[in-house]
Protein backbone atom coordinates (compact mmCIF):
# COMPACT_ATOMS: atom_id res chain seq x y z
CA UNK A 1 0.00 0.00 0.00
CA UNK A 2 0.56 3.60 -0.87
CA UNK A 3 2.44 4.27 2.65
CA UNK A 4 1.46 8.24 2.53
CA UNK A 5 -2.39 6.83 2.40
CA UNK A 6 -1.98 3.67 5.36
CA UNK A 7 0.40 4.24 8.12
CA UNK A 8 1.30 0.49 9.98
CA UNK A 9 -1.49 0.76 12.90
CA UNK A 10 -4.21 1.63 10.29
CA UNK A 11 -2.67 -1.82 8.30
CA UNK A 12 -2.63 -3.72 11.60
CA UNK A 13 -6.58 -2.99 12.05
CA UNK A 14 -7.42 -3.86 8.29
CA UNK A 15 -5.38 -7.03 9.00
CA UNK A 16 -7.26 -7.64 12.01
CA UNK A 17 -10.81 -7.13 10.40
CA UNK A 18 -10.03 -9.06 7.04
CA UNK A 19 -8.21 -11.60 8.25
CA UNK A 20 -5.02 -13.01 7.26
CA UNK A 21 -5.96 -14.25 4.14
CA UNK A 22 -8.86 -11.74 3.72
CA UNK A 23 -5.79 -8.78 4.09
CA UNK A 24 -3.53 -10.69 1.92
CA UNK A 25 -5.80 -11.24 -1.27
CA UNK A 26 -7.54 -7.61 -0.76
CA UNK A 27 -4.53 -5.12 0.27
CA UNK A 28 -1.47 -7.61 -1.16
CA UNK A 29 -3.29 -8.72 -4.22
CA UNK A 30 -1.40 -12.15 -3.41
CA UNK A 31 -4.01 -14.54 -5.23
CA UNK A 32 -1.68 -17.43 -4.43
CA UNK A 33 -3.87 -18.26 -1.42
CA UNK A 34 -4.63 -21.77 -0.16
CA UNK A 35 -7.83 -22.85 0.63
CA UNK A 36 -6.33 -23.07 4.52
CA UNK A 37 -5.59 -19.06 3.87
CA UNK A 38 -8.80 -18.70 2.62
CA UNK A 39 -11.03 -20.66 5.15
CA UNK A 40 -9.04 -20.50 8.16
CA UNK A 41 -10.84 -22.32 10.78
CA UNK A 42 -12.17 -20.67 13.65
CA UNK A 43 -11.94 -21.97 17.83
CA UNK A 44 -15.47 -22.32 17.82
CA UNK A 45 -15.46 -25.08 15.67
CA UNK A 46 -12.81 -27.02 18.03
CA UNK A 47 -14.00 -28.97 21.22
CA UNK A 48 -11.32 -29.95 24.17
CA UNK A 49 -12.18 -32.32 26.77
CA UNK A 50 -10.22 -33.51 29.75
CA UNK A 51 -9.90 -37.63 29.24
CA UNK A 52 -10.91 -39.61 32.74
CA UNK A 53 -8.88 -43.03 31.72
CA UNK A 54 -11.19 -44.48 34.30
CA UNK A 55 -14.45 -43.32 31.80
CA UNK A 56 -13.09 -43.38 28.64
CA UNK A 57 -10.65 -45.75 26.35
CA UNK A 58 -6.91 -44.19 25.92
CA UNK A 59 -7.53 -43.26 22.70
CA UNK A 60 -10.31 -41.00 21.28
CA UNK A 61 -11.54 -40.94 17.85
CA UNK A 62 -13.67 -38.01 17.20
CA UNK A 63 -15.04 -37.65 13.59
CA UNK A 64 -18.20 -37.67 11.94
CA UNK A 65 -16.21 -40.15 9.04
CA UNK A 66 -13.61 -42.73 8.66
CA UNK A 67 -11.80 -40.18 6.30
CA UNK A 68 -11.44 -36.90 9.13
CA UNK A 69 -9.64 -39.26 11.57
CA UNK A 70 -6.48 -37.82 12.02
CA UNK A 71 -3.28 -39.84 11.11
CA UNK A 72 -0.66 -37.75 12.82
CA UNK A 73 0.57 -40.63 15.46
CA UNK A 74 -1.13 -38.72 18.26
CA UNK A 75 -1.99 -41.53 20.64
CA UNK A 76 -3.75 -39.91 23.73
CA UNK A 77 -2.62 -41.17 27.17
CA UNK A 78 -2.33 -39.54 29.98
CA UNK A 79 -0.02 -35.93 30.57
CA UNK A 80 -0.33 -35.91 26.62
CA UNK A 81 -0.10 -31.98 25.57
CA UNK A 82 -0.74 -30.97 21.48
CA UNK A 83 0.35 -27.42 21.64
CA UNK A 84 -2.26 -24.64 20.22
CA UNK A 85 0.01 -24.42 16.83
CA UNK A 86 -0.32 -28.08 16.28
CA UNK A 87 -3.94 -28.36 17.04
CA UNK A 88 -4.65 -25.66 14.33
CA UNK A 89 -2.48 -27.51 12.05
CA UNK A 90 -4.68 -29.94 12.13
CA UNK A 91 -7.91 -28.35 11.63
CA UNK A 92 -6.60 -26.23 8.90
CA UNK A 93 -5.71 -29.63 7.20
CA UNK A 94 -9.14 -31.41 7.61
CA UNK A 95 -10.88 -27.88 7.00
CA UNK A 96 -9.02 -27.32 3.80
CA UNK A 97 -9.75 -30.82 2.47
CA UNK A 98 -13.11 -29.57 2.98
CA UNK A 99 -12.90 -26.63 1.31
CA UNK A 100 -11.62 -28.48 -1.44
CA UNK A 101 -14.33 -30.56 -2.05
CA UNK A 102 -16.93 -28.07 -2.12
CA UNK A 103 -15.41 -25.92 -4.99
CA UNK A 104 -14.44 -29.60 -6.73
CA UNK A 105 -18.06 -30.60 -6.41
CA UNK A 106 -20.20 -26.88 -6.33
CA UNK A 107 -20.40 -25.84 -10.34
CA UNK A 108 -22.14 -22.53 -9.37
CA UNK A 109 -20.15 -18.99 -8.08
CA UNK A 110 -20.34 -18.96 -4.67
CA UNK A 111 -20.47 -16.04 -2.31
CA UNK A 112 -17.15 -16.40 0.45
CA UNK A 113 -19.97 -16.90 3.21
CA UNK A 114 -21.93 -19.46 1.28
CA UNK A 115 -18.73 -21.25 0.57
CA UNK A 116 -17.94 -20.90 4.16
CA UNK A 117 -21.30 -22.19 5.07
CA UNK A 118 -21.19 -25.38 2.61
CA UNK A 119 -17.21 -25.91 3.87
CA UNK A 120 -18.71 -26.38 7.47
CA UNK A 121 -21.11 -28.44 6.37
CA UNK A 122 -19.15 -31.04 4.20
CA UNK A 123 -16.40 -31.02 7.50
CA UNK A 124 -19.48 -32.22 9.65
CA UNK A 125 -20.85 -35.11 6.98
CA UNK A 126 -17.91 -35.89 4.61
CA UNK A 127 -17.18 -35.41 0.92
CA UNK A 128 -19.40 -38.47 -0.25
CA UNK A 129 -22.69 -37.74 1.95
CA UNK A 130 -22.44 -33.84 0.18
CA UNK A 131 -21.59 -35.06 -3.25
CA UNK A 132 -25.35 -37.82 -3.03
CA UNK A 133 -26.88 -34.77 -0.50
CA UNK A 134 -30.39 -33.49 -2.02
CA UNK A 135 -28.38 -30.22 -0.81
CA UNK A 136 -26.14 -30.23 -3.96
CA UNK A 137 -28.37 -31.12 -7.02
CA UNK A 138 -30.50 -28.52 -7.10
CA UNK A 139 -27.76 -26.07 -6.14
CA UNK A 140 -25.26 -27.01 -8.76
CA UNK A 141 -28.76 -26.64 -11.35
CA UNK A 142 -28.81 -22.75 -10.02
CA UNK A 143 -31.34 -23.08 -6.76
CA UNK A 144 -29.43 -21.18 -4.78
CA UNK A 145 -32.65 -20.33 -2.32
CA UNK A 146 -32.78 -24.13 -1.50
CA UNK A 147 -29.71 -24.56 0.38
CA UNK A 148 -31.20 -23.16 3.77
CA UNK A 149 -33.84 -25.54 3.87
CA UNK A 150 -31.96 -27.94 2.63
CA UNK A 151 -29.09 -27.38 5.61
CA UNK A 152 -31.52 -27.47 7.88
CA UNK A 153 -32.50 -31.25 7.03
CA UNK A 154 -28.98 -31.98 8.71
CA UNK A 155 -29.90 -32.02 12.14
CA UNK A 156 -31.21 -35.44 12.98
CA UNK A 157 -28.61 -37.88 15.29
CA UNK A 158 -29.56 -41.18 16.58
CA UNK A 159 -29.33 -41.82 20.33
CA UNK A 160 -30.24 -45.35 21.69
CA UNK A 161 -31.66 -46.70 18.09
CA UNK A 162 -34.09 -43.49 18.36
CA UNK A 163 -33.81 -40.92 15.63
CA UNK A 164 -34.48 -37.40 16.90
CA UNK A 165 -33.52 -34.08 16.36
CA UNK A 166 -30.58 -32.71 18.20
CA UNK A 167 -30.21 -29.10 19.84
CA UNK A 168 -26.37 -29.08 19.01
CA UNK A 169 -27.14 -29.81 15.63
CA UNK A 170 -29.97 -28.10 15.04
CA UNK A 171 -27.97 -24.67 16.20
CA UNK A 172 -25.16 -26.03 13.80
CA UNK A 173 -27.64 -26.04 10.92
CA UNK A 174 -28.78 -22.93 11.62
CA UNK A 175 -26.07 -21.13 11.87
CA UNK A 176 -24.81 -22.67 8.00
CA UNK A 177 -27.97 -21.42 6.43
CA UNK A 178 -27.83 -17.67 8.13
CA UNK A 179 -24.10 -17.70 6.93
CA UNK A 180 -25.51 -18.87 3.34
CA UNK A 181 -28.09 -16.02 3.63
CA UNK A 182 -25.32 -13.20 4.98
Amino acid sequence: MEPTRSDEDDLLRREASYGRGGFLLQFMLNTTLSDAERYPPKLSDTIVIDVNREAAPIRIIWASRKEQIIHAGLDLHEGLTISKETSHLLLIHDVAGAAAAVDRLVHMSLTENQQFALTSFVFRFGEGRFRDSTLLRPLNQGDYASVPAQLMRWNMETVNSVLSASTGLTNRCKAEAKLWVS
